[in-house]
């Protein structure tokens, strides 16, 4: 492992990237009454675009957001947790939204069925997640589970570093089936998945004469749509279990992956994994094993080999703090960094870039990875400008490996404040 301590780089960063950014002002949301606003509908109402909203720790309830430009970030160390539906819709083209650091908890509808946690629809713009938790609410008795995340006609999705659930099916009966949730549903949207997780709920369980709940796959992709997957885990839901002792009525359980036909998936490194199958105690009887993938349109698998790269979400003035890139022995890193992010796949670099081409960015040589496979950069981030509380940098690697070939890393947000901002 090697580590240097790069302070020209974080003032070298700075001034590049400062002048360039459209920051905006910093509004704090404290659940307690200590920040600007003690919930995020409030507080996303009143911000204008290009705002931040820094939630510190608490719970809180889900907002609904259109045709905003707006970063709404967990303070570092933070335990942020968001319930109910989120619901973004509407982004222009050059609008972007990004959520870091939250947890997600879905909810139910007025009969007490599982909704998703999150739907982004209708968006021209971009909308990014960053290591965030999406949990699907389980189902109880005869009710369904909640999905993780929908996505509907959106062109530029991208997730980093997060996790998606599916909610578990309740307990059913004959006359009342249950479904569990899925994780990922993508619908005539494109979608990048970064370091990911994924699964699907598991069916509910059928007692006394009543038949086991269906399963969900991790995650579906219908109508024309593109998922680019990128070192991702997808688990299947396991089918539902019964001690019916009239017949053997358990249910199947459901692949990682379902690409439905004019769908498009492209994985890099990444493990589909089915859920087993329910069992039927009575009869001693297991249901069928879903495979890790169901394939109606195309799945193309991507060459090269994707690097880590890891730091915090937040930092202010002054404060110290620490890029990990993980990769192989004799890695050469670069890195890269923009106040914008778009979406490119870039064959040649063997992975998935987010950071905006048509934006100025900086590149900066950070050295070599040592044989612990890791480098890490000590950092110190200088001042943001006079009157800059606050901008977002979007963070990402390129190495280059001891046969000449290069390779990417997932990208990370780095929201930077002024120091004043506590």
């Amino acid at each position: 492992m090697a580590t240097l301590r790069l302070l020209p780089l974080a003032a070298t960063l700075a001034l590049a990237l400062t002048s360039r950014a459209a920051a905006g002002d910093v509004l704090i949301v404290d659940a307690t009454g200590a920040g600007d606003f003690s919930d995020l509908q409030p507080a996303v109402d009143a911000a204008k675009n290009g705002d931040t909203l820094l939630v510190r720790a608490g719970a809180y309830s889900a907002p609904v957001l259109v045709d905003r430009d707006l970063s709404i970030v967990a303070d570092e160390g933070a335990a942020v947790v968001v319930n109910g539906l989120f619901r973004v819709s509407g982004m222009g083209p050059l609008r972007s939204l990004l959520l870091s650091g939250l947890q997600l908890e879905g909810g139910t509808n007025g009969a007490g069925v599982g909704t998703w946690t999150m739907v982004i629809s209708a968006n021209m713009g971009s909308v990014r997640l960053d290591d965030c938790e999406l949990s699907g609410h389980d189902g109880t008795d005869l009710k369904d589970g909640g999905g993780g995340l929908l996505v509907d006609r959106c062109m530029d999705v991208a997730l980093i570093r997060c996790r998606l659930e599916g909610g578990d099916g309740g307990n059913p009966t004959y006359d009342n089936p249950t479904i569990a949730g899925q994780g990922l549903s993508v619908t005539d949207s494109e979608v990048a998945l970064y370091r990911s997780l994924v699964f699907g709920g598991a069916g509910g369980y059928g007692v006394g004469e009543n038949p086991g709940g269906y399963a969900a796959a991790a995650a579906e992709l219908s109508g024309t749509s593109t998922l680019y997957s990128f070192y991702c885990f997808f688990q299947g839901g396991d089918g539902g279990g019964s001690d019916d002792y009239i017949s053997p009525v358990c249910t199947d359980g459901q692949p990682g992956l379902i690409v439905r036909a004019k769908s498009t998936a492209h994985e890099q490194a990444s493990v589909f994994v089915g859920g087993k199958g329910g069992y039927s105690s009575a009869f001693d009887h297991y249901c069928n094993d879903a495979p890790g993938t169901l394939i109606l349109g195309s799945l193309i698998p991507l060459s090269g080999s994707p690097r880590a790269l890891i730091t915090q979400r937040v930092v202010r003035e002054a404060e110290q703090y620490q890029l990990e890139v993980f990769g192989q022995a004799g890695d050469e890193v670069w890195l890269f960094a923009s106040t914008e992010s778009d979406f490119t796949f870039l064959p040649g670099r063997h992975g998935g870039w987010l950071l905006a081409r048509r934006a100025p960015g900086l590149r900066v040589p950070l050295g070599s990875i040592g044989g612990g496979g890791s480098l890490k950069v000590d950092r110190t981030q200088p001042g943001l400008g006079a009157g800059v509380e606050g901008i977002l940098f979007y963070l990402q690697v390129v190495v280059r490996d001891s046969s000449g070939v290069l390779h990417l890393s997932n990208p990370v947000a780095l929201q930077a404040l002024d120091s004043s901002i506590k």
